[in-house]
């Protein structure tokens, strides 16, 4: 059985890679200033921050059902 504490760490860890990778997502939408095309990257970085959204709200439902607030 997948203990609460487990669950903490993959949705934490979740989380932490959806930020990098969000990040990453601006970095590559940065080198429209240089002339680079980037209505992909701004469509994919759109869901990215969906998703990211999603992570931390499970993450803070398994810290409220843990008695430690987000």
């Amino acid at each position: 059985m997948v203990t609460d504490e487990a669950k903490l760490a993959v949705a934490e860890q979740l989380v932490r890679e959806a930020e990098r990778i969000v990040a990453q997502q601006r970095q590559v939408i940065g080198l429209r200033s240089q002339g680079h095309e980037t209505t992909e990257a701004e469509q994919m970085l759109a869901l990215y921050e969906e998703a990211l959204k999603v992570f931390r709200r499970h993450r803070d439902r398994i810290l409220k059902e843990l008695g430690r607030e987000a």
